[in-house]
């Protein structure tokens, strides 16, 4: 009799086993911005996302999964197809194909949400490059109306503008982005310069700043609400001076701030300047390379790719040289980025030896240069080290005074020749 309660204990367990196995396939459904996809089991599935039989993204998972629609939309690398699609199938929504294991097919239909415009209308007028909403730029109409007469597809404006919302949509990721296309000026200082701004923002007290990043912004109100709101204007009526820190330079963002008597503030984006005052690097750090501005309330100043170089980066090396030291065939090696416009050198008193040289300042115009530069160029050293004075400049009127020192040691023997040790030892 154990044996056969024994035997029918484990059928009953089997039997619990096989009931808490799920036979269910996988299923996918979309909440919102988001597909979830929930296997009923613990196993490893595949799953792939398509449309229209391009694939999109697949990987291999095990357990429950979510995934945000619009990054999987991204990899479509289309947003004006995807927009023309999305608007072509309004009343059901863009269908995305979700293919499990390889057998388990779901076709999701994702709408695209009305988008909410802000509401702010601010301008600016003054020497800046003007920022717009994308979503207003006149030059993204002018495209999309291109890219559909190549397909010959017209539509009516009411879809074309439904188009240029899902397109700003896919390309923001949800952000209200700003963009120029003015030439971006570059300027030494705010001084002299003044704004003349209209805006429906309301606040109690105005001000403008240059700035490349939220923290600046907060450092700044602080500052003027801990000094009572000097600097700030009650309202938007008079031309405003602009603001920025001390020795902040490169591409900034002119933002009008909004501050309130409860220390609650808001900004706007208006504009784009360069600020370049400061001489150029030679410690080999290379130019930083930005491509937009991120704010608070999703905000994003896209900056444009043809833009002023701000930084710049050069030096400057004897390679080798030779000569019997009354004169010293020497061999200069230029590597440069940036805005680097010329390198000079000086070929002073103490470098020219008397009815040999003359002292004159060779001054190498880089524009079109191969990079590095070289060439050649005599002078007269002694034993000892040899100062060499560089001046660097750039293309905003900056320069940058170095020098190269080079050592020298002339032994002469019992014939004419002179044994030269050229060894250098750069800066």
């Amino acid at each position: 009799m154990g044996n056969k309660h024994f035997l029918l204990y484990i059928c009953i367990l089997l039997c619990c086993v096989s009931c808490t196995k799920s036979n269910k396939k996988p299923i996918a459904k979309l909440d919102n911005e988001t597909i979830r996809i929930v296997p009923f089991d613990e196993g490893m599935h595949n799953v792939l996302f398509s449309i229209r039989g391009k694939n999109l993204f697949s990987e291999t998972f095990s357990g429950n999964r979510t995934y945000n629609v619009i990054k999987i939309l991204n990899k479509y690398n289309s947003n004006y197809e995807l927009a023309f699609m999305a608007m072509s199938n309004a009343k059901t929504g863009l269908p995305i194909d979700i293919k499990i294991d390889n057998a388990s097919d779901t076709t999701i239909f994702f709408r695209f949400k009305p988008i909410q415009h802000k509401a702010h209308i601010t301008t600016i007028k003054g020497l800046c490059a003007k920022l717009v909403s994308s979503s207003d730029d006149p030059q993204q109409k002018i495209d999309l109306k291109k890219w559909l007469f190549r397909r010959n597809a017209h539509i009516d404006n009411n879809k074309l503008n439904r188009m240029l919302d899902i397109i700003n949509f896919l390309n923001s990721n949800g952000s209200t982005d700003y963009i120029t296309n003015e030439r971006i000026p570059v300027i030494k200082t705010f001084d002299g310069l003044s704004y003349k701004v209209t805006t429906d923002l309301k606040a109690d007290y105005y001000i403008l700043f240059a700035t490349s990043s939220d923290a600046e912004v907060k450092n700044f109100v602080e500052e003027i609400i801990s000094n009572n709101f000097a600097l700030a204007s009650r309202s938007v009526n008079n031309s405003l001076n602009c603001y920025r820190a001390l020795d902040n330079n490169g591409i900034k963002c002119i933002v009008l701030i909004g501050i309130n008597e409860d220390w609650s503030y808001h900004f706007i984006p208006l504009g784009l300047v360069a600020i370049d005052n400061l001489p150029l690097s030679t410690n080999g750090n290379k130019s930083n390379n930005v491509k937009d501005l991120k704010f608070a309330d999703n905000q994003r100043v896209i900056l444009p790719k043809s833009r002023p170089q701000t930084d710049g980066l050069a030096e400057v090396f004897v390679k080798s040289w030779d000569g019997n030291g009354v004169t010293c065939n020497v061999t200069f090696s230029i590597y440069f980025e940036g805005d680097v416009k010329s390198v000079t050198i000086h070929r002073n008193s103490k470098l020219c030896y008397p009815g040999e040289h003359k002292v004159e300042n060779k001054t190498i115009n880089l524009s079109g240069k191969r990079n590095p530069y070289v060439f050649n160029y005599d002078m007269h050293f002694v034993g000892g080290d040899n100062i060499i004075p560089i001046t660097i400049e750039d293309y905003h009127g900056n320069s940058k005074q170095t020098s190269i020192t080079v050592p020298a040691e002339f032994v002469r023997s019992n014939t004419p020749d002179i044994d030269i040790d050229n060894n250098i030892n750069i800066w």
